[in-house]
């Protein structure tokens, strides 16, 4: 897949943060159908913005 992402716009969906965080160069976080974040994989990552989104990359859960 990281071949594939130079040449081809790849949308992956998963719930596994490790597997995100290494395949992706944007980020949607969501919970329950509703888009709670967005942004650059760095940003998400290192900073995120909404408690919610801080939650869920500590415990791997997000109450909506």
């Amino acid at each position: 897949m990281l071949k594939l992402k130079q040449y081809y716009t790849i949308i992956l969906v998963t719930h596994n943060i490790l597997q995100a965080e290494r395949m992706s160069d944007r980020v949607i976080f969501m919970c329950q159908g509703e888009v709670i974040e967005q942004g650059s994989k760095e940003m998400l990552f290192n900073a995120p913005k909404e408690e919610q989104t801080s939650n869920y990359l500590k415990d791997e859960f997000c109450e909506c």
